[in-house]
């Protein structure tokens, strides 16, 4: 029976063209078994089991659901009365299985005063707001109907994310109270931990953020106490974490900004370390402090002071870089991934018609479109934009990009009747392109909120 069963879980997966994680392909494909055990033995469900029908098509709107029942009834040699129909479906929904667009309109407030709230509370502007947003949107409906349905679904690192995040999971619960009042439901601590990821990324990618790295040889317990008493003395959005001398090679070094170490063995890294002693007594949290402050704290202008010493202009480059345009450390493998990604996020705010995708792959055909220092400068026809618009995105890894490899690409749009400011543009990317230092500055830096803040006079 299990063997059938996860065939046909399979195939409907399959042949629907479903996207689901591993984790709800598990727990539904567990649903299913006890589902069609209980159908088999006669067992159906009931009125008072399915009464909580609202937010809900029923099944002949449901045409793609529909495809499921038939061939679950067919294939497994079941039948489904009208109850058992409409709790699949809930099932399906709960599990984000289904091929339903979101009535946008029914959560459009609810998000917006969500992510409203948590920019209160945090003190933060959400620069990647859209993202954040449409990650909701895929997430929350399906959550809720999961709470009004009595579908109950674990996180796995709850407690690792209690345990790193536990603030924002304390403010994650405050801004998400608006859905049980809303939705007569009752919030999960599995439920909220998942929508802190969320939450976390996006306050990542809007504020100034460095990572820093506790290397104690001494045991779970003692690093964990490092650990705590850093989170509470250096700034909130600082990525702490730890590590032990036998895991640090399966640790990417590349994002880390500072090592706090209570051993003396030598780390063959550029990376600043301060050596501390296991119970961090004064004169360590100054030595910290002073490193911190040095190194980590004040390597965000960096940038800046490499352009002044070079003495270049960027003010029309300035004008048209915007947060939701760039993108640092992404970990896209290919030429096509990249520019079709950019090409998106074009698309998506409007700023290019439908011919810039074709019209950047035909500018591609007729020669590397590659600069200095593994820079790649990707454009298509004016006639096809809209707004100009600047998106830079640098890699964790170099990619081919014909002939060569780069490591940052800026996609260029600007529309016709902008020919000087086009020129202008062009000519401050080739400034600094042409500057090595200027460019390994850039490929340093980790979220919007560093680059931006670079840029200022």
């Amino acid at each position: 029976m299990y063997d059938l069963i996860l065939e046909v879980f399979n195939d409907i997966i399959s042949f629907n063209n479903i996207q689901i994680t591993d984790y709800y392909k598990n727990a539904f494909n567990v649903t299913l078994l006890v589902f069609i055990y209980r159908n088999k033995h006669g067992y159906h469900i009931g009125d008072e089991e399915y009464i909580n029908t609202d937010g809900m098509l029923f099944i002949s709107d449901y045409p793609f659901v529909q495809r499921i029942i038939e061939y679950l009834e067919e294939k497994v040699d079941i039948h489904l009365t009208g109850e058992d129909k409409i709790i699949l479906t809930k099932y399906l929904a709960s599990y984000r299985m289904t091929k339903i667009d979101v009535d946008k309109s029914k959560y459009h407030l609810l998000i917006n005063e969500i992510i409203n709230r948590l920019e209160k509370t945090e003190n933060i502007v959400i620069s990647n707001r859209d993202e954040l947003e449409k990650q909701l949107y895929q997430h929350i409906p399906a959550m809720i109907m999961r709470l009004k349905n009595g579908v109950n679904i674990v996180n796995p690192i709850l407690c690792e994310i209690k345990t790193r995040y536990l603030p924002l999971f304390t403010v994650s619960w405050y801004v998400l109270s608006i859905i049980e009042s809303t939705f007569d439901c009752i919030l999960t601590d599995d439920e909220v931990s998942f929508i802190t990821i969320y939450f976390q990324i996006a306050i990542n990618k809007s504020a100034v953020s460095h990572k820093i790295l506790v290397i104690c040889p001494y045991g779970i317990a003692s690093s964990k106490y490092i650990v705590n008493r850093l989170r509470s003395v250096l700034p909130k959005y600082d990525d702490i974490q730890s590590c032990s001398l036998s895991n640090l090679k399966q640790i990417n070094m590349n994002n880390v900004d500072l090592i706090i170490s209570t051993t003396s063995e030598y780390f063959n890294s550029q990376i600043p370390v301060v050596k501390v002693s296991p119970f961090l007594d004064n004169i360590d949290y100054a030595n910290i402090f002073d490193v911190y402050a040095k190194n980590v704290f004040i390597k965000t202008p960096r940038l800046n002071e490499t352009i002044k010493s070079n003495k270049i202009k960027l003010s029309t480059l300035k004008k048209y870089i915007k947060p939701k345009y760039l993108f640092f450390k992404s970990a896209l493998n290919s030429k096509k991934e990249c520019m079709d990604f950019m090409i998106d996020i074009l698309q998506q705010n409007k700023a290019v018609k439908s011919g810039f995708r074709e019209s950047v792959y035909k500018r591609e055909e007729l020669g590397d479109t590659v600069l200095e220092n593994s820079v790649a400068l990707p454009h298509g026809d004016p006639a096809t934009v809209i707004n100009t618009s600047i998106i830079i995105m640098t890699l964790t890894n170099p990619i081919k990009w014909g002939n060569n490899y780069v490591d940052m690409i800026v996609m260029l749009a600007v529309p016709n009747n902008m020919e000087s400011e086009f020129n202008q543009i062009v000519l401050e990317i080739y400034d600094l392109v042409s500057n090595k230092n200027i460019i390994n500055e850039i490929k340093k830096i980790a979220n919007r909120a560093d680059f931006i803040n670079s840029l200022k006079e």
